[in-house]
């Protein structure tokens, strides 16, 4: 399965903050609310998987993503759910062939 989006969002000398974003055909069931409403807005809940290094996951419906899904001949979007993932790696993993890199 190949990500639908793949981009670092922050990086700093150690790490790369990652954010990798999936879709799959099927249908949520039951499960926790994709969205927290905080002082300062909307904010997407993540479940942190493992602290170091840090990979969160939140999975929810299509249809309650701001996520451009992929456009998918015999399925609906109702039918996709959204698998994002956000990790933060070590600069080695992120650009292992680039050494000395600033």
């Amino acid at each position: 399965m190949s990500p639908t989006d793949l981009y670092c969002n922050v990086q700093d000398e150690q790490s790369a903050s990652i954010r990798v974003i999936f879709h799959a055909v099927g249908k949520m069931l039951s499960g926790p609310a994709p969205w927290r409403y905080t002082e300062s807005g909307r904010a997407l809940m993540y479940r942190e998987i493992q602290s170091e290094p840090f990979v969160s996951v939140l999975v929810y419906p299509q249809r309650l993503s701001a996520t451009k899904a992929p456009a998918l001949e015999h399925f609906r979007a109702e039918e996709l759910i959204c698998i994002d993932l956000r990790m933060t790696c070590p600069n080695e993993w992120v650009y292992p062939f680039e050494s000395g890199r600033s």
